[in-house]
């Protein structure tokens, strides 16, 4: 059965990446998109990134030095995102402005991929670069198609996303591919390997300027005690989220050891997860609900000022990494090392999260489990996760933190 899914899988990908392909050939006939630039217009950089949140949080410390350097050529410089990660974009100090795409509508709605591609297309853009590995034909790909910019610079790609069609088709949107290793390495060290396919290897990156405006700095966010723990218990699946049973539990048992107050971040979906959990505490370890009552920039300052982050494998993580922030991730096999644990980067100043991890022999599986689900419908890899294991890390990260003013560990 499983086999024949993944197979049912593959298939659905390729006639999809087959229809949207013919139908923006059809809009191309008709639109002819990239105008050239006014002579009194700054040139235009698009840099397109529809990919989720934790891919765009870990990218940013290459996107500032692609910026960078765009800008000392002379180009404005324009994020082409998802708008889930459009808030986010526009926290950081890196674009001169943010153009947002429902990832959903794009795909499944075709006037509104008619009329954001018309959009795009009417860009006076110079150069469109495309730093996503797993390309996805349907969406990056066509984006850049459509830019009918002179340079179109992007990964060869893997096939994580595309049928060997689907690849072939897509290719033929770029002018430039960067050819990179085929075998799985860090994301950290991929940014890095497209910037060096793109001439900029060498060159210094500021990695102690921020990446976030002042306004998205601790004490601009939510009212919050001095010290309090946050806790993120969504995920992109509910296969890649620790049973929120031990979620209660890790809260109560780190309130026990150290008093510290906790609050429950996510989207507005995940407020159902938070409720769960509060139903199993009660006070002193019941924690506060902030799930629906955060957007992206808003999260900055709550997890730039929390003393610990417990995730699981998330955009928080890549967040309170960036932010210096102590932080424990709950980490399953679909993509283990490729995002989490980090790989080497001289490009940005993190502190790395501490891994709860089961290791298994199918690790990299790229989320297609052989195994049947375990406790609340985690991978087995995630379920295998003990709340001891978590704690013990928690507790050794906080033992890290800085003691305050009175000499006291918070």
């Amino acid at each position: 059965m499983t086999l024949l899914l993944r197979r049912l899988r593959l298939l659905a990908i390729a006639m999809l990446g087959a229809v949207t392909f013919l139908f923006d050939s059809v809009l191309l006939a008709f639109l002819r998109p990239g105008r050239l630039p006014d002579p009194k217009e700054r040139p235009l950089c698009l840099l397109i990134r529809l990919d989720r949140i934790g891919d765009v949080v870990l990218w940013l410390p290459a996107a500032r030095l692609v910026a960078d350097d765009r800008r000392r050529k002379g180009l404005s410089v324009i994020a082409v995102v998802a708008d889930d990660v459009a808030g986010l974009a526009r926290a950081s100090a890196l674009f001169d402005d943010v153009f947002a795409i429902d990832r959903l509508r794009f795909r499944l709605d075709p006037l509104y991929r008619l009329r954001q591609l018309r959009k795009v297309g009417r860009f006076p853009a110079t150069e469109a670069i495309h730093p996503v590995w797993s390309r996805a034909l349907p969406l990056g790909d066509a984006v850049v198609r459509f830019t009918g910019a002179p340079a179109r610079i992007g990964w060869n790609g893997g096939r994580d996303n595309m049928t060997r069609l689907g690849r072939w088709l897509g290719n033929r949107g770029y002018t430039r591919l960067i050819a990179g290793p085929s075998e799985p390495v860090p994301e950290t060290v991929r940014n890095e390997d497209f910037l060096k396919g793109l001439g900029l290897a060498g060159l210094p990156a500021d990695v102690k300027r921020p990446l976030f405006y002042p306004s998205g700095l601790p004490g601009t966010g939510p009212s919050l005690p001095e010290r309090y723990i946050v806790v993120v218990p969504g995920a992109s699946f509910p296969g890649r989220r620790w049973p929120l049973a031990r979620f209660a539990d890790i809260i109560a048992a780190l309130h026990h050891a150290t008093g510290l107050p906790a609050v429950i971040c996510g989207t507005k979906p995940d407020g159902a997860l938070a409720r769960a959990i509060l139903a199993r505490l009660s006070a002193p370890a019941r924690p506060s609900d902030l799930t629906g009552r955060t957007d992206l920039a808003d999260l900055i300052p709550v997890i730039g000022g929390a003393t610990l982050l417990l995730s699981n494998e998330t955009a928080a993580i890549h967040m309170a990494a960036l932010l210096g922030t102590p932080a424990v991730c709950i980490a399953g096999g679909g993509f283990f090392g490729r995002f989490i644990p980090y790989g080497p980067s001289s490009l940005m100043q993190y502190r790395p999260p501490a891994v709860a991890v089961h290791r298994m022999p199918c690790f990299r599986c790229n989320w297609r489990c052989p195994f049947p689900p375990g406790e609340e419908g985690a991978m087995p890899c995630i379920a295998a996760v003990t709340v001891d294991e978590v704690l013990a890390l928690a507790l050794e990260q906080l033992d890290r933190v800085p003691a305050t003013g009175d000499g006291r560990r918070p």
